[in-house]
């Protein structure tokens, strides 16, 4: 069983980091927002984005689209 996109947990995940990597280059804010954090910091967040993205993977039981497909 199918379902649409707007109810796929990992879908708004990767929607709302996809938006903000979307306004931060479109704004020019990442010499800023860069240099608030070290190296470190930046790394450790990159990671856990591909830890929810997998985590969210492994919890999901239906697809999306639409259902007669």
């Amino acid at each position: 069983m199918k379902k649409p996109w707007y109810k796929s947990k990992t879908m708004w995940f990767n929607l709302a980091i996809v938006g903000g990597a979307a306004v931060d280059a479109a704004v020019g804010l990442l010499p800023t927002v860069e240099s608030l954090f070290s190296q470190e910091v930046y790394s450790i967040a990159f990671f856990v984005v591909g830890v929810v993205n997998m985590a969210l993977r492994a919890v999901t039981t239906n697809g999306i689209g639409n259902e007669s497909a």
